[in-house]
């Protein structure tokens, strides 16, 4: 099915400046109706109904890069590739963040394919990894800090020629992205069921207990996706005040 809020999503990215010096950031999740991605014992496959999974992978066409943290990689060992319509030869490239490059050397998502696959790792990633890693094919792109940053990584990304990245989690991921001010828009494909406080949310912790200092979003119209719901928005521009806030400031989106 053709969703309008995700086959528009070329035309928002038009928004950033070409000289803009980090990629467009999506972020994706799909969740239960109280923003969970997992049991609390770690089932989440499938959280969602098929039809949200095939809009996940046109969401996953449609930017030039795939990013999952380590963590997700370990849980759930995703191909990240587009499997649904089309064939896309070479895929997006895969992109891993992973502080101490312990990502496995069979991990589905650096499977030698034709595209591109990405290491983000810190400054404390053994060089012998490093190099299994390279002899695979994979780029590494090393931080001179032990935890690689989104302001650091984000622009090598950039330079690279990435210029539009999904991020699918997990949730320590996307709370650095929206922390830091680097998330342009977020898709939550919403399933019907409740999974409780003890399971774990699409998005980790974010510094700031009021709701004035909450990171706000322009809502698109909810769509459903047969038995699930899209929301999705685009956010509002804000500063965080310290120091790594973003040089250029994310483009206010057109009212709906």
């Amino acid at each position: 099915m053709e969703i309008a809020v995700l086959e528009q999503i070329s035309q928002r990215m038009l928004a950033l400046p070409a000289d803009f010096p980090r990629p467009w950031v999506t972020l994706k999740a799909g969740v239960s109706l109280d923003g969970k991605v997992a049991t609390s014992g770690g089932e989440s496959r499938w959280i969602t109904g098929e039809a949200a999974r095939g809009a996940g992978h046109r969401l996953r066409a449609l930017h030039q890069a795939v990013v999952v943290g380590i963590g997700t990689v370990l849980a759930d060992d995703p191909q990240l590739t587009v499997r649904q319509g089309q064939p896309q030869l070479p895929g997006p490239a895969r992109v891993v963040v992973d502080s101490t490059a312990r990502v496995p050397l069979q991990a589905k998502a650096l499977a030698p394919d034709g595209s591109r696959r990405l290491v983000v790792c810190g400054s404390q990633a053994a060089p012998d990894r490093l190099a299994a890693l390279a002899e695979l094919g994979v780029e590494v792109l090393q931080a001179p800090t032990p935890r690689p940053a989104p302001e650091w990584f984000l622009p090598r990304l950039r330079q690279t020629g990435l210029a539009s990245l999904l991020v699918e989690g997990g949730p320590r991921l996307h709370a650095s992205f929206i922390a830091g001010g680097f998330a342009h828009e977020v898709f939550l494909f919403m399933a019907g069921m409740v999974l409780g406080e003890d399971a774990p949310g699409w998005c980790g912790p974010l510094e700031g207990g009021t709701l004035s200092q909450a990171p706000r979003l322009c809502l698109s119209a909810p769509v459903r996706v047969e038995e699930d719901l899209l929301v999705h928005g685009v956010f509002a521009p804000f500063q965080p005040s310290r120091p790594s806030s973003p040089s250029h400031p994310i483009p206010r989106p057109a009212a709906p």
